[in-house]
């Protein structure tokens, strides 16, 4: 790097170390702002580009019921006597399985506790080649209705409740009342991608159909997923499975108006995941244009402070490009290194708060130093401490209430699009909205108090003679 350009690096660090409040705010903004994106933008690319952590992903297929009112891209479930009969049909689909959710009742050594459950067909994990983290996984004979009761865990359960215990496989436990043994523990982070939903559980059992179960062709609650054969595609497997389901139809009156649809499970898993993610990354350009538009602001407002030191250097001489290369400098440095400090970054709800407070801190710090003279005078007219504050601090907090107030109202606009990734939490659930908005409230109030009580403390007689 030449050597002028050096100088002008350490010269701008001189300057950015005289205003330490402002550079301080610039580069936390834009350090929060650009690691949050870079998070987000991470778990996109994971989410979206690598594969599902299976072998063959590409070969996964699902089997949809499509009916009128769910139009021909519908992911509706099956019965158990239409899965029965596809299954024993088809010859474009190996393993073809299903699942089911539900809960259960699990008695641990100290209490009993509600886990989630699914029920899947025996070949489910030979289907999907998923090699257990310790133990077995479920097989066809485990489904057989004389075959004693096992169940295979979750890794999450297995940690969180059975405290990582080794000898938890090949234990006996109480499942909805019924003594289960584990068989099995299941890979970290088992996910399966399907009809737009992410399927996991605590707890999988084999699914063992009773005779009512076999004859209720109505009661459509079976997800089903398979593998294709070798030379099979995915078109050739649908045209097969809608012929398939066509024939049942005519066996069935009940079933009319109603097919079927096969679809790559590399594409449910993104479906499963699109939307919730692309709204997560709108939602986090946003905080990165309110860390852009605090920077400008900060930078803004150290210009017109800097008013007479660039008229003095217009007046010695100083081209338009040598008075504003200071500048440029700074700017350069707090870009730096709020990138690189970013980069370290990835806490998205610590970074909003963090980034609104260290904006607002900032901003209004450069405010009141720009009222200085004013706060002498009054101060010399015989104000009070505690009343300039007040003056001062309620000023801030208008803008802040202004701003929760139009966070509400677009934060409700988009928590109704995003209800149906909401869990326990209604989109204006009261308790949730009133926290967030007290612990905003309360974080811009300190960062409005601290520059008020700075400004107070200023000597009246010099902040008259501040031009």
């Amino acid at each position: 790097m030449p050597r002028p350009t050096l100088i002008e690096l350490r010269n701008a660090a001189r300057g950015l170390a005289r205003t330490p409040t402002v550079s301080l705010s610039a580069i936390l903004c834009l350090a929060f702002g650009i690691g949050a994106t870079a998070a987000i933008s991470s778990a996109i690319s994971r989410a979206l580009l690598q594969p599902l952590p299976f072998r063959d992903a590409d070969r996964l297929v699902a089997v949809h019921r499509v009916t009128p009112s769910s139009g021909p891209q519908g992911t509706w479930p099956q019965s158990v006597p239409n899965y029965l009969d596809l299954a024993a049909a088809t010859r474009r689909i190996t393993g073809l399985s299903a699942l089911s959710q539900g809960t259960a009742l699990v008695q641990l050594a100290t209490d009993a506790v509600r886990a989630s459950q699914l029920y899947v067909t025996g070949g489910l994990f030979a289907t999907l080649a998923t090699p257990p983290q310790r133990g077995r996984l479920l097989t066809d004979d485990d489904a057989r209705p004389e075959a004693p009761l096992v169940a295979v865990l979750s890794d999450e359960f297995w940690q969180t409740r059975l405290g990582s215990d080794p000898a938890a496989v090949g234990r006996s436990m109480l499942i909805d009342g019924q003594p289960t043994t584990v068989v099995g523990i299941l890979p970290r982070e088992f996910r399966i991608p399907i009809a737009g939903n992410v399927l996991r559980a605590d707890i999988w059992m084999a699914q063992r159909f009773s005779p009512q179960q076999r004859a209720a062709r109505r009661s459509n609650y079976l997800q089903l997923l398979g593998r294709l054969a070798p030379g099979a595609s995915a078109a050739s497997a649908d045209a097969e499975l809608r012929g398939l389901f066509a024939g049942l139809v005519l066996a069935h009156p009940e079933l009319r108006g109603e097919s079927v649809r096969v679809a790559p499970l590399v594409s449910e898993s993104q479906a499963a995941v699109r939307t919730p993610l692309l709204l997560l990354f709108g939602a986090v350009c946003m905080v990165l244009l309110i860390a852009a538009t605090n920077v400008a602001a900060l930078l803004l407002a150290r210009g017109v402070q800097r008013r007479r030191e660039l008229a003095v250097r217009a007046a010695l001489g100083a081209t338009r490009w040598d008075a504003m290369r200071p500048a440029l400098f700074e700017s350069f440095l707090i870009t730096l290194v709020g990138a690189v400090a970013g980069l370290l970054l990835g806490a998205f709800a610590a970074a909003a708060i963090v980034l609104a407070v260290a904006g607002l801190y900032g901003t209004l710090s450069y405010v009141v130093e720009q009222r200085t003279r004013e706060i002498g005078i009054r101060a010399a007219l015989g104000s009070s401490r505690l009343r300039l504050v007040r003056l001062i601090a309620a000023e801030g907090m208008r803008l802040v209430l202004a701003g929760v107030a139009i966070g509400f109202v677009g934060g409700a606009a988009v928590t109704r699009l995003m209800t149906f990734m909401l869990y326990g939490v209604s989109p204006l659930d009261a308790t949730t909205w009133i926290l967030a908005a007290l612990l905003l409230v309360a974080a811009a109030l300190g960062a409005t108090l601290v520059p008020a009580l700075r400004a107070t403390r200023v000597d009246p007689l010099i902040a008259i003679r501040v031009e």
